[in-house]
This record gives C-alpha cells, sequence and structure tokens, in this order.
C-alpha cells in the first residue's frame, strides 16, 4: 500500500466509510507503528503530537459537552492520553464522557501518527497484514510434531493430536507427553547412574514444541531447532546445548545455575525469561531478555542484559542493543512478525518453517523492508500473497522453491 492509498484510508476512516476489515488494519498499523523503534518519536515529538491530539478533540467535541469540560477535567484527560491502549480494556465500566473522549483519542492518534509517519522521510518499507489473525489468541496444536531421541538411542515420534501419552524408558523413568508438551518430573526414580543421561529434542520443519525440564524450566523449540539437556539435572549446574531457536522461561535456583550453550554464545542465569536464535544458517546468534537478568559470554567477552535488551554476536565480537522483546518471541505464539526487517530476513523464517528454498530474480528486491504479523500455520501461498498485496514484490512457489520477483 503506497502513501495515497493510506491518506485515501484516513480520509474514508474519519467519514466512517471503512468496513471492518479496513478499520481493524488502521488500527493494527497504529498499534504496531507506537511499538517499533524504528518510528519511536522523540519525547518532545511525541508531546508536540499529544498536544495536536487534545486540541483537535476539544475541538470535535459538540459545544454543550464541550463547555462542562472544567480545566481540571483537561488536566485529567492529558493524563488519559499516555499510550496504554489494550485489548483487555474494560470497557463497560467507563462513563459514556470517557467513553467518547477515549474513543475520539484513539481516533485521533492513528490520523496523526500514520499522517506524521507517512510524511517522513524515513517512509521506507511497507505493511504487511493478515485480517484474520486473531492476534490475541494463540493457534492450536496443528502441525506441533517432535522427535525425541533418549540417552540409549531411541527415537521416539511425538504428535500434539494425541492428547496424552506416557513413556516408560529404561534410563529416564516415567516421561509424558499433554498435546504439544513433553514433560518431565524431578521426582522420578530411575535407573540411572550418577552420571548425567542426556536427551535431545528435534522439531522438524513448520512445527514447534514445548518442553517442560524436570526442573520445572519451560522451553518452547521453534521450527528446525534442537535442544540437548539431561533427564534430571545433577551437580552443581543445568546445561542444555542449543542449535535453532528457542525461549526459555527459567525455573529459580540459587543452588544450580542454567547454562544454555548455543553457537558462540552461553547465555547464564538463575531464573529469567529470554530467547535464543542461534541457527546455523544465520549469520549470527542473538539472546534477547524479556525478564531478569542473564550474562552472555563469547570467548573473554561478557555482557549482562536487562529486559528488552538484545546480545548479538556476528563475526568475532559481541554487542548490545535495544530490542522489542515481545515482538521477538511472537513465533511461540504462532506468528511470524517482521519489524522494518528485509525481505531476505524476513524470507529466510518463511523458508525455514515452511521447508523451503528462496530465490531471488534482482538482487536488491533482498533490501525491501518489511512490516507484517502473519499466521505461522497458514497456508504458505496464503501467507505470500498477504506481503505481495503490498505491491513491492511478486512470488512465483515452484515445487520446493519460492521465486521473489519484481511486482507485475
Amino acid at each position: 500500500m503506497d502513501k495515497d492509498e493510506i491518506y485515501d484510508l484516513l480520509d474514508r476512516y474519519t467519514r466512517g466509510e471503512t468496513s471492518q476489515e479496513e478499520a481493524t488494519q488502521l488500527e493494527f498499523w497504529f498499534h504496531r507503528v507506537s511499538a517499533t523503534s524504528h518510528y519511536r518519536l522523540t519525547d518532545v515529538r511525541k508531546e508536540q503530537l499529544l498536544a495536536e491530539m487534545r486540541k483537535h478533540i476539544f475541538q470535535q467535541i459538540h459545544p454543550p459537552l464541550g463547555a462542562k469540560i472544567s480545566a481540571d477535567s483537561q488536566t485529567r484527560l492529558t493524563k488519559a492520553t499516555a499510550p496504554r491502549l489494550h485489548p483487555k480494556f474494560l470497557w463497560g465500566k467507563i462513563n459514556p464522557l470517557t467513553k467518547y473522549i477515549t474513543a475520539a483519542v484513539l481516533l485521533i492518534a492513528v490520523i496523526v501518527s500514520l499522517l506524521w509517519m507517512v510524511r517522513s522521510s524515513d517512509f521506507r518499507g511497507y505493511w504487511a497484514y493478515d485480517a484474520a489473525v486473531d492476534y490475541h489468541q494463540a493457534p492450536d496444536s496443528l502441525g506441533k510434531t517432535a522427535v525425541l531421541t533418549t540417552a540409549d538411542g531411541k527415537k521416539l515420534v511425538l504428535d500434539s493430536k494425541i492428547p496424552e501419552k506416557q513413556f516408560q524408558l529404561e534410563q529416564e523413568g516415567m516421561i509424558r507427553q499433554e498435546k504439544g508438551t513433553l514433560i518431565y518430573a524431578d521426582n522420578l526414580q530411575t535407573n540411572a547412574t550418577d552420571t548425567e543421561q542426556y536427551n535431545s529434542l528435534a522439531v522438524p520443519f513448520r512445527s514447534q514444541f514445548q518442553l517442560i525440564l524436570s526442573d520445572g524450566t519451560k522451553v518452547w523449540l521453534n521450527s528446525g531447532s534442537t535442544l540437548r539437556y539431561p533427564s534430571h539435572f545433577k551437580g552443581t549446574e543445568r546445561r542444555v546445548e542449543l542449535q535453532g531457536e528457542a525461549y526459555f522461561e527459567v525455573a529459580k535456583s540459587k543452588d544450580k545455575r542454567f547454562l544454555v550453550v548455543a553457537r558462540h554464545q552461553t547465555i547464564e542465569v538463575m531464573g529469567t525469561k529470554f530467547n535464543v536464535n542461534s541457527y546455523a544458517d544465520e549469520p549470527y546468534t542473538q539472546t534477547t531478555l524479556l525478564e531478569g537478568k542473564v550474562k552472555v559470554s563469547y570467548g573473554q567477552q561478557q555482557l549482562i542484559l536487562k529486559p528488552n535488551e538484545q546480545a548479538v554476536t556476528q563475526g568475532t565480537g559481541l554487542r548490545k542493543y535495544s530490542a522489542n522483546a515481545q515482538s521477538i518471541i511472537s513465533w511461540k505464539d504462532g506468528y511470524f512478525f517482521f519489524d522494518n526487517e528485509t525481505m531476505e530476513q524476513a524470507m529466510q523464517k518463511i523458508a525455514r518453517w515452511y521447508g523451503l528454498e528462496v530465490q531471488y530474480r534482482d538482487p536488491d528486491l533482498r533490501y525491501e523492508t518489511i512490516f507484517a504479523t502473519l499466521n505461522k500455520y497458514s497456508n504458505v501461498q496464503d501467507v505470500l500473497h498477504i506481503i505481495q498485496r503490498a505491491g513491492v514484490v511478486n512470488f512465483a512457489l515452484k515445487g520446493n522453491t519460492i521465486y521473489v520477483n519484481k511486482p507485475l
């Protein structure tokens, strides 16, 4: 969608002539723009926009209503216009005046933010929007499969379509699968020796799987990923090895640190939530922190991360950046979230999920940027069609390869 189309959509939105899908699309864009660091406003500019919004709101409210708004009420409105919109907002408990003002705030916020953005010289890239995605609901268990390799080399295929299943293993004892989750228990009696018995869980293309380790740590494994871990932790540390991408919610322990060993990074924690992206076909390894604190090491280099910070290893360096942590873990909830990513980065994630390859007819298309939230469990043709609607690229799917072309 180009600038003229956005202007037209905004104009029709203010006149109440948009369809429900178009109105939802505008509000979706507003939330995505306000969340992305690329378009994050400075504090000064944010105050200017809020002032413009308030002025416009008071001008639009009809005189009898506007006349009743005192200076004290205007001060309360100023506080109310802070960006705190949330899908679980308790609308029914708000009085009619506040409802009217809040609706006006949302309308003007969408218009002012998008107009500012499309007028900006930084306007590059485009949006893709999937109207079929419910952005507040996780997908069902479709496509959740994995292969468990036990300590003695036995392979078990796990399928989330089976509601519940238990496995009696020689080294690990009893473990169970509940839909898309494999669960170990710390109090199991096993025949194992004092040495740790390692299992591995491999997740194929177009799938993801959850694992609960014996200490209660929760792990979500993304497509094409493998985690190697002991069936029961012994000794003074809890150590796992990752190839690919995983999100961790580590159970707290004062006595045993938790170590994730990935390609070019080692992450040390006591109890926290973080994501690690360490695919072999990526030029970097990334650790992004959501909650708590972690130490990331690469050779002699070390970094301490705080929430919404990211450690990136690329080449021989380890660097720290700010990050939108919630968007980075959207994959575990079943979505592709592309926040100002290049076409090459976005297509690599799509190709990895569906088990496909990508070829570019024009090398420059690799560097087109994209904003999108798409359902990973959709058919690949539907995903490509939604991106293609932005008018920047054209796709052709032949066999196992996606060809990226200039638009027709």
